[in-house]
């Protein structure tokens, strides 16, 4: 029997990185101490903004991924015809998400956005697992698109975090982060990027 699939909706990518890479950018990610909460939608205390120079290491050892993006949703999706000469960086933050903090519905600015998960602490992994409602779970990550209006639609994905998960989008894809009641820091960096 012969067929066609169309796929729908943004595109939304994953992999995952070195995890001593992630270490590196943890590290880095420590040392920054420029407040951008008031820049961001997250309920956080500690949203802080990435030196040039280290927004630039961060840059050069992800940028194989973002330049794939764009390649593999061409492939994937056939529809993506924009050429894209260059990408660019235009800004880099570290989240160091709390007990009772979170991330409502928001989008980004530019072309392209991401997450990287640094650090995912063993009581944050526990309370998820003890979780026992339905979908979300305590500390996911959640994007969302169009509307749910039965079972047979697809208008959300939802991911436990995990350190080395890189997750590319669409900057305007909604998404957003659940609380957790756990102790310690769950932790990403995030960022938007310009094609050239």
């Amino acid at each position: 029997m012969k067929y066609d699939f169309y796929y729908w909706g943004p595109y939304l990518f994953k992999t995952n990185i070195d995890t001593d890479l992630c270490k590196q950018i943890l590290e880095k990610g420590r040392k920054t101490i420029k407040p951008f909460n008031h820049q961001l939608a997250g309920h956080l205390k500690k949203e802080n903004l990435f030196e040039e120079e280290d927004k630039k290491f961060v840059f050069e050892k992800l940028k194989e991924y973002f330049y794939l993006y764009t390649t593999t949703m061409r492939e994937q999706y056939g529809s993506f015809t924009k050429k894209v000469n260059e990408i660019q960086i235009q800004n880099l933050w570290i989240n160091f998400m709390k007990k009772g903090e979170f991330n409502p519905p928001h989008i980004h600015t530019l072309d392209l956005s991401f997450v990287l998960f640094l650090q995912v602490t063993k009581e944050l992994e526990e309370e998820h697992g003890n979780f026992k409602g339905r979908d979300a779970g305590p500390g996911t990550l959640q994007f969302s698109y169009g509307e749910q209006h039965n079972d047979m639609f697809v208008s959300y994905h939802t991911f436990f975090p995990k350190v080395g998960q890189l997750f590319i989008f669409p900057s305007k894809l909604r998404h957003m982060v659940f609380p957790f009641q756990s102790d310690g820091e769950r932790i990403s960096i995030s960022g938007n990027l310009k094609f050239l």
